[in-house]
């Protein structure tokens, strides 16, 4: 577990604070300023036991909607039941693998921060002007990022190193630096990018400037981390969105 910086410890108390305080509608965005600038190993240890960042603010969300009852109303669909047999599976091979006790309990942070992210999103988002909302927030959060690796690919350091969990010097792979954000790695950043794409471009008939920004910075993340991953990634995204119009042809076009 990588220690939290001062700068990145505020961050957090910020984040868990305004989780706690904010209005259902805005909710989402402490989680996401967490999951998306904070280091997925950082954070602190309790009585040997890790408490990342982005698992103190899902804690933070899940005592929220269980003392406001933000789950009532919901109903159990059929990705909700997916998302539980995946939870299921995950714990259930920790038995077969070289050490048990270390599996299950790094499988359980997994399922813990997956669920934990789902579920909240599952609370907060029921509409779609809240999935609309969900989407602006994640063009805002995004384009400092975006802004950042264009900095790190031209001048060849991470300006996130100063949160901590991350190098100051990124990877450089055949005379190419190949930069990373707050993430991992440079797949991460650039597949956070081609992902967030898609969602950004359905903001075009609701809010098209926020859709511009949204979908200049994922492409920016996906071109700057110079991975042909994300950057297929991004293509197929947005030829899945070109499919909207032949929606009704989806079905033998999978076949």
């Amino acid at each position: 577990m990588i220690a939290l910086t001062p700068l990145a410890l505020a961050i957090v108390a910020v984040a868990t604070i305004a989780m706690l305080l904010v209005p259902r509608r805005w909710a989402p965005a402490p989680l996401l300023l967490a999951t998306c600038y904070m280091f997925i190993s950082q954070g602190v240890e309790i009585a040997g036991m890790s408490f990342p960042a982005v698992r103190q603010i899902v804690l933070a969300g899940l005592l929220r909607v269980a003392l406001r009852g933000e789950f009532t109303g919901l109903r159990f669909g059929a990705i909700d039941q997916a998302m539980v047999l995946w939870a299921l599976c995950a714990l259930a091979v920790s038995p077969f693998r070289d050490d048990p006790q270390a599996t299950f309990i790094f499988n359980g942070g997994l399922v813990f921060n997956t669920c934990g992210v789902y579920f909240l999103l599952r609370a907060f988002c029921r509409s779609i002007d809240d999935l609309v909302r969900l989407a602006c927030i994640c063009a805002v959060l995004l384009t400092p990022i975006a802004l950042e690796m264009v900095y790190e690919k031209l001048a060849s350091s991470n300006l996130f190193a100063v949160l901590g969990g991350v190098a100051d010097q990124p990877n450089i792979r055949e005379g190419r630096v190949r930069a990373q954000g707050p993430f991992a790695h440079s797949i991460l950043a650039g597949s956070v990018g081609a992902t967030a794409l898609p969602l950004c471009l359905g903001l075009w008939h609701h809010y098209r400037h926020m859709a511009i920004l949204g979908a200049a910075a994922s492409a920016t993340m996906v071109v700057a981390s110079t991975s042909s991953g994300p950057l297929l990634s991004a293509l197929f995204s947005v030829f899945a969105l070109l499919l909207w119009h032949r929606r009704e042809h989806v079905r033998l076009l999978r076949w």
